[in-house]
């Protein structure tokens, strides 16, 4: 994924001319020029809204004499303009938001150049873990697959690898499973049959929660809670129209994309289900089931759903839907109302890893959902969703290369949820704008030499107490964009005092605690105030008290240090 210069004048003409079909102006140098500048900021060709855009790229002559018209169209059909020719309108908005730079992923071909570094890296690495066996098909795969996909709430995509095989998607139908049934029933009613609960057990555990006098599965992330969700979906229907409305959901979540069914993988699933059906005779002894429900129909709907398959490229989008608030990017279509969103989203961050859940929020803290076929899912709200796929899994059931992948990821990029300000300022954020980044790299080095210089000073004067020097650096860091994170993040062989901050930032003479953490939170609040002001002249001013006050306490703690330091 080379970055490439891009003539952005050609391509806004070019856009214009498509968009209001001005003849003169659509003309296969500008044209070409468009689809670059498309293609640049991560939209493919199977886009539907930009699918004439392509066509007409493809067909355009080289000279304005003949003007272009797309083949979607046909010859003998009277010109119009791309958004009346297609279905999906044209997204003026996110094209126009891509010439301000402000789409979701502003600097998309560095972040994705990112992202397949890390990939490379990862596929580097020898393949540890085995393939599922206890379903003859999936033993079968070829453990050596890595895929990952990636798709921003703007519709903004990349592929890697491995990524138009399709696999099994398993326990990754889960969430979407519980999605319907929210939608179709509400939370109140779809909650007295499933908890909201992590087990901390295996994913096929024979194990129910008491909820207020009741006996249920602990959540939908696992097979219980989806046999239990399965049960919900299309109630009173048949079969067949159960699994239509769940595919005709799938294909939404895909842009239009369709999803596709092993009936190989169903008929193993049938086989090997032993497990599967005394979790449902489990519930159904307990009384969990809505009345009525037959265990038998329920469960070939369960199997059904597991073995539907997909590659990462139509999972990732589908990741994204989720990210969007149940809209999807590619088609503007709301597939889920964002209640029903927030509370996957939820349960996908406290039960989605199975139990590996604790430590995958704890270390990577994002909603995920994995699968025993080696698939793993990410959702990073209002961002975008991935999908990585290895079929090798760990003991627990989670793909140990997708594990790896993902927290490389969260450790070079500020995706964490709870990643608190002081810590997003040392990592990548792939969400600011060009502009903010170039203020970015000046800031470390306005930051380092004030700091660089208040500590010279303390040191030669033996006291932190000087007013001047204090005030004058409360003053300039809130007018400081907060550094390149790739500077300010640990080397590999680097001490540092919190894991976080390398010594070398802070010069030798100060070696009190306290003046540490003060540089230290000097930084942070700059890399906070980065997120929201370049010039940051309005934010030092809103600031200023609150940070008087702050370095008179820490001046008064490292006076009371050196005084009691005199006086041993």
């Amino acid at each position: 994924m080379s970055e490439v210069a891009l003539d952005a004048t050609a391509a806004r003409d070019a856009f214009a001319a498509v968009s209001s079909s001005v003849p003169s102006l659509t003309t296969s140098p500008k044209l070409d020029e468009l689809r670059r500048f498309l293609t640049a900021n991560g939209f493919l060709r199977d886009d539907p809204r930009f699918n004439d855009v392509f066509s007409m790229a493809d067909a355009a002559p080289a000279s304005p004499e003949s003007p272009p018209i797309s083949p979607s169209l046909g010859s003998g059909a009277p010109k119009r303009s791309i958004s009346q020719a297609h279905s999906v309108p044209l997204a003026a908005d996110v094209v126009g938001r891509a010439f301000a730079g402000t789409l979701a992923i502003p600097d998309f071909q560095h972040f994705a150049n990112g992202v397949k570094s890390i990939f490379e890296d990862i596929a580097k690495q020898p393949t540890v873990g085995s393939v599922a066996s206890y379903i003859p098909q999936l033993a079968s795969v070829d453990p050596g697959l890595f895929a990952v996909s990636f798709c921003s709430v703007d519709g903004q995509r990349f592929n890697l690898g491995d990524s138009n095989v399709d696999f099994s998607i398993q326990s990754c139908c889960k969430p979407v499973s519980y999605s319907i049934a929210l939608e179709e029933l509400g939370a109140t009613k779809v909650h007295k049959h499933i908890g909201r609960e992590p087990s901390g057990k295996a994913f096929n555990h024979m194990s129910l929660l008491d909820q207020k006098g009741s006996r249920v599965p602990h959540n939908p992330m696992i097979n219980a809670g989806a046999i239990m969700s399965s049960s919900l979906i299309q109630m009173g229907n048949p079969l067949y129209k159960r699994f239509s409305k769940v595919s005709k959901v799938w294909t939404q979540l895909f842009g239009g994309k369709r999803i596709s069914f092993n009936n190989s993988i169903y008929l193993s699933e049938k086989e090997t289900a032993d497990r599967n059906y005394a979790l449902a005779y489990n519930m159904k002894e307990a009384g969990a089931f809505p009345e009525g429900t037959d265990i038998t129909e329920t469960l070939e709907f369960y199997f059904q759903c597991c073995s539907l398959e997909a590659d990462t490229n139509r999972m990732a989008i589908m990741a994204a839907t989720y990210a969007n608030g149940g809209v999807c990017p590619l088609t503007g279509e709301t597939v889920f109302e964002a209640n029903t969103v927030r509370n996957c989203l939820s349960l996908m961050a406290s039960c989605g890893m199975y139990d590996y859940s604790g430590e995958w929020n704890f270390s990577i803290g994002l909603p995920a959902k994995s699968g025993v076929s080696g698939a793993l899912w990410v959702v990073v709200p209002d961002v975008g969703g991935f999908c990585c796929y290895s079929p090798c899994i760990d003991s627990i059931g989670n793909s140990r290369r997708a594990v790896e992948f993902f927290k490389a990821l969260s450790a070079t990029y500020a995706f964490h949820l709870l990643e608190p300000a002081r810590l997003r300022g040392l990592k990548h954020d792939p969400t600011m704008t060009p502009a903010v980044k170039s203020g970015v790299m000046k800031g470390v080095v306005d930051t380092q030499r004030a700091l660089s210089g208040r500590i010279h000073s303390s040191s030669s004067s033996g006291s932190s107490s000087t007013s001047g020097g204090e005030d004058t650096l409360v003053a300039a860091i809130p007018s400081l964009v907060i550094a390149n994170p790739v500077q300010l993040r640990k080397e590999p062989n680097s001490a540092s005092s919190d894991g976080l901050m390398p010594e070398r930032m802070f010069p030798s003479p100060a070696k009190s605690p306290i003046r540490h953490a003060s540089d230290a939170s000097l930084l942070s609040r700059a890399s906070s105030q980065a997120r929201h002001s370049i010039g940051g002249v309005a934010m030092a001013e809103r600031a200023k008290s609150k940070d008087r006050f702050r370095q008179s306490v820490i001046g008064f703690f490292n006076r009371r240090e050196d005084e009691d330091r005199a006086s041993r």
